[in-house]
């Protein structure tokens, strides 16, 4: 059976490309309710898209209010789960390549999303066909969900189970190989500080490290020289103007600032270094620095699953203060009730808002659904590495019975959140392999 998969997919290889470079030539940027779409007009027509596809594919298919759609085979009590997302965050700049115009270099591709999450989603909607082939009597429902705002918080998730309820089993292709069983909390919170600076502004989301920010220079006082010689001395670009100034770091995932150089920190750490006191400035400097792990806000708390992370994916001046927006990702036995406490006891000389709260996920690792899904990933590929826990929020802590399978290799680099996403041709042929496994030994888990 190993080689007939391997076999069938390589068949397919045609078509997975194609269908992917459709969905990446779809901008699916998310954004707020226009034209009657929850999440804008772009990401609504890629859904479309999506759908349509499986369509041709002979999948019954819904569309659940824009919110998320589905494509189905099988029948049956027992319903088997695939939740990828169809949203994508912001390109940023710098891409070698049209980040909306999926291109192949040297058999690897690249493109907004041909990593997080539509290379996945496709890989998926090949796996459904090929189980189709090798088992056309299917005994269970075997449904690929596809979200339309998982980068912004996953309302979209939330929607749909509102509207079709949870699922007896499934994965979601947007983690880590092997599997993940546990996922940090996420906590994302706003700090204001009053300022006298006029304009600044950096970063777009608050769960990817921010790669430029600019500030204009009006009302700020500093020794322009000590800024300079601090941002040469780190090896941050920068351009000084009459107005503005413009500081350039390196995007990451908010899961893992430490991956990246963040504008924003680098830019305000700068000015502090070359005595400006401003009082967003000072606060900055108390509060932030350029760590990532909290330790200046109380909150730093470390396990045998991980640490604490704190990036700022965003600020902004709103009604004349400045607000400095913040992602946390907290291990799985941090006592989250106690961290949010901590930080609103502690904002004595300044405001802190919460914006929104997702506690941690746990997933016996002995369970059945665990079990299944590593037994599937290694007959493919002979890794014998153990389930993990990670940083990031997946589809998997808002619905029943399921885990993050994939689809990132930790030992590869895909420049997720990153200019210059990509994923190799042979990645995407092994995690069709690899889904089409899982899904027959999930099917076959019920058959027995």
């Amino acid at each position: 059976m190993k080689q007939k998969i391997k076999n069938l997919v390589l068949s397919h290889k045609e078509e997975l490309i194609s269908t992917l470079e459709k969905l990446v030539n779809s901008q699916s940027v998310s954004s707020g309710v226009k034209e009657g779409y929850p999440h804008g007009k772009a990401v609504a027509e890629t859904l479309d898209l999506a759908l349509s596809i499986c369509d041709e594919l002979g999948f019954k298919t819904k569309n659940i209010d824009y919110e998320a759609g589905y494509a189905e085979i099988g029948e049956g009590e027992k319903l088997i789960g695939v939740l990828g997302h169809l949203d994508v965050v912001p390109a940023g700049s710098g891409w070698e390549s049209d980040p909306f115009t999926m291109t192949i270099k040297n058999d690897v591709i690249y493109g907004r999303g041909v990593m997080d999450d539509k290379g996945p989603v496709v890989a998926n909607m090949i796996a459904l066909k090929i189980l189709k082939q090798l088992k056309p009597n299917l005994k269970s429902r075997v449904r690929l969900i596809m979200g339309c705002d998982e980068e912004r918080g996953s309302s979209c998730l939330k929607h749909y189970v509102e509207k079709e309820g949870h699922i007896d089993m499934g994965y979601t292709p947007d983690g880590d190989f092997p599997l993940v069983f546990g996922e940090k909390g996420i906590l994302h919170f706003d700090l204001i500080f009053p300022t006298k600076i006029q304009n600044i502004f950096g970063g777009e989301v608050y769960n990817a490290c921010i790669s430029k920010v600019t500030i204009s220079k009006n009302q700020l006082q500093f020794d322009e020289q000590k800024f300079t010689q601090f941002l040469n001395e780190n090896n941050i670009k920068h351009i000084i103007e009459t107005e503005k100034i413009t500081v350039y770091g390196v995007a990451a995932h908010g899961s893992t600032p430490e991956k990246g150089i963040n504008a924003a920190s680098y830019l305000m750490e700068a000015l502090y270094v070359a005595g400006c006191k401003d009082e967003a400035v000072l606060k900055y400097n108390e509060l932030i620095e350029l760590g990532y792990n909290g330790e200046n806000l109380g909150i730093n708390h470390e396990d045998r699953y991980g640490n604490l992370t704190l990036n700022v994916g965003k600020v902004r001046i709103i009604n004349g203060e400045f607000v400095v927006s913040c992602d946390v990702r907290y291990p799985i036995t941090t006592n989250s009730d106690k961290l949010e406490k901590t930080l609103l006891e502690n904002a004595i000389d300044y405001k802190l808002n919460v914006v929104s709260h997702a506690k941690a996920l746990y997933v016996d690792p002995e369970s059945d659904l665990v079990k299944v899904l590593l037994t599937a990933y290694r007959e493919v590929t002979n890794d014998l590495t153990p389930p993990l826990t990670i940083g990031g929020g997946t589809y998997a802590r808002g619905i029943n019975n399921c885990v993050a399978f994939g689809a990132m290799r930790l030992d590869r680099e895909y420049n997720i959140h990153n200019v210059n996403e990509e994923i190799s041709i042979s990645e995407l042929l092994e995690l069709t392999e690899i889904y089409v496994n899982a899904l027959l030994k999930m099917v076959e888990h019920f058959e027995v």
